[in-house]
């Protein structure tokens, strides 16, 4: 049994059907949120909305209705803001709110109905929310499933939905992202139900990639630190005050190259710790390794962030070896 109240460290999960564990064709539901709780560990608990069907811009556009009903007929107590206003007014806030939410907004984008511009706003007005009741926002990048491999127009639809997000996280308006990617892998059908939902295993593997990929905030909050403004706190004050405590982004001095999660690539297109990176314009980098070989690894954003953050390789969770970012933009790894 997970406590309540407000000794405990509270998070809410919020977004679509992977968040409400849809597996099954609907039969069955196995949302990651009790699995989190369990890695999380005593004196946390973690609630979960998810609401199937509904892309990000229908979660923007109700967040502050108090009854949601989902595409399963599921009912969930409201959209994001009125839940962790709710919260707050009860004495017991949520510390963190972990979003899911971008998956169904793919087949639009990639039908031209709308651009991942509207997206990426979507997902800006969602993590505003979360920031001015006071929680952390942990965001997972859009999953890869069946459908973004196989249709060209949906993997570019969602490399662009995770660029405007890796944008969000260097403007201070996301706190870390999670690509779950690497921890479920697509030729593993023990992980995948029908290529876009997971199955039990599967939702335990996301659980699993939340917990590791986001332990510098978990640690945080177990000391008592909470991303976002205190509630009431307004925009400007809340941007002057995280700059340098979070991640923003660095022209010079220490920054982290893996700090940029490599949105939409497979895991073994992490660069390597020799590498050096050169910023060719703000959102793109060029790799160079020792060996003088060149790549192009797709678009990264680099971050000053300390400590360094971690990433996926090979299944493995990584910590970045820290770089210096020199005024000519050549970025190299310390020894």
């Amino acid at each position: 049994m997970q406590p309540t109240g407000a000794a405990c460290i509270r998070v809410l999960a919020f977004g679509d059907s992977l968040t409400a564990g849809f597996t099954s064709g609907g039969r069955a539901f196995w949302p990651y949120a009790p699995r989190l709780a369990e890695r999380l560990g005593p004196g946390w608990q973690v609630d979960h909305t998810g609401l199937s069907g509904w892309t990000a811009r229908q979660m923007a556009a109700n967040a502050e209705e108090d009854h949601l009903v989902d595409v399963c007929g599921m009912e969930w107590p409201g959209g994001l803001r009125r839940q962790l206003r709710a919260a707050r007014a009860a004495g017991s806030p949520y510390d963190a709110v972990c979003l899911l939410a971008g998956t169904n907004d793919l087949p639009v984008v990639a039908g031209g109905h709308c651009t991942a511009e509207d997206v990426g706003d979507a997902l800006r007005s969602l993590c505003t929310h979360a920031h001015e009741e006071g929680a952390t926002v942990i965001a997972l990048a859009v999953p890869h499933s069946t459908a973004t491999h196989s249709a060209p127009s949906m993997g570019a639809a969602r490399k662009a939905v995770n660029k405007r997000l890796a944008a969000l996280q260097a403007s201070g308006c996301v706190d870390r992202i999670v690509d779950p990617a690497a921890m479920l892998p697509l030729e593993n059908s023990s992980l995948w139900d029908d290529g876009l939902h997971l199955t039990q295993a599967g939702y335990v593997c996301l659980a699993d990639a939340i917990f590791e990929g986001g332990q510098d905030v978990w640690n945080g909050l177990r000391s008592g630190k909470r991303g976002g403004p205190e509630p009431g706190v307004g925009d400007d004050e809340h941007a002057s005050t995280t700059s340098d405590a979070r991640c923003a982004p660095s022209a010079a001095g220490v920054a982290y190259a893996a700090g940029v999660a490599y949105m939409g690539m497979d895991p073994e297109d992490v660069f390597p710790a020799e590498a050096q990176v050169r910023v060719v314009h703000p959102g793109e980098v060029t790799l160079q390794g020792r060996s003088g070989q060149r790549e192009s690894y797709g678009t990264y954003i680099v971050l000053y962030c300390n400590p360094p953050p971690t990433y996926y390789c090979r299944g493995r969770v990584q910590q970045a070896p820290p770089v210096l970012v020199d005024p000519d933009g050549l970025v190299g790894a310390e020894g």
